[in-house]
């Protein structure tokens, strides 16, 4: 998805092959490990790139025919990060909201057509995708300390987390289930999947954010 010209060639080859979108599911995924403040303008371009512009050219070249064939299934995987930030994942965290919000402004924009969308949010999966993650560099010494605390709480999780198997059979049963029925789901261990959106909730901005930078360990720099 980093390229539009290749996104627009394969889209162009699907319909030739096909004839049509049924069902199509926005699943691209980058990670950058590192501070807002150490980010650089191409590496943060390219992760927007990759999880929300080539997605949104896709989403864009998909609807026309879905809607001359009658009807269709967006599934776009955002991520849990999408409504609870995570540290030194800033980058990621933004995009996956922006994509999170995209999905939320199609649904309502798309009442009355038999196109639905669902926002797909997975907590932690042990998934390739974390093994590919790049870190920033040059990081100031004074992120040095909370960094190293966020990444050992990120790595143990992903060494609990569940397989991305759990994803798929998530995605088949969105399939197979009832158009319109779903409009965001989350998926993952029980913690993440179902307790922690819940709380969400009812829990003040304030709340949250405290208790994200408690999970992960970070010290406040306060006596």
């Amino acid at each position: 998805l980093v390229d539009a010209r290749s996104i627009a060639i394969a889209m162009a080859e699907g319909m030739e092959q096909s004839g049509a979108f049924d069902v199509v599911i926005n699943n691209a995924g980058n990670g950058i490990w590192g501070p807002v403040e150490a980010l650089g303008e191409d590496e943060v371009r390219r992760q927007f790139q990759v999880l929300v512009f080539g997605p949104m050219q896709v989403i864009r070249g998909t609807l026309p025919a879905m809607r001359a064939r009658g009807g269709g299934l967006i599934i776009n995987v955002t991520s849990l990060a999408a409504e609870f930030a995570v540290p030194f994942l800033g980058s990621y965290s933004a995009a996956k909201a922006a994509m999170s919000s995209l999905s939320w402004a199609l649904q309502m924009e798309l009442q009355g057509q038999p196109i639905h969308v669902v926002d797909l949010r997975p907590g932690d999966i042990c998934s390739e995708f974390h093994k590919k993650m790049t870190f920033s560099q040059n990081v100031l010494p004074e992120y040095q300390e909370n960094l190293d605390r966020a990444l050992a709480v990120y790595n143990n999780n992903m060494q609990k987390a569940p397989a991305p198997e759990r994803v798929a059979e998530r995605v088949g049963a969105l399939v197979d289930s009832r158009p319109g029925r779903y409009r965001s789901v989350a998926v993952g261990g029980v913690f993440q999947a179902s307790i922690a959106p819940f709380l969400s909730r009812f829990a003040s901005t304030a709340l949250l954010r405290w208790s994200t930078s408690r999970y992960f360990n970070l010290r406040s720099g306060r006596n």
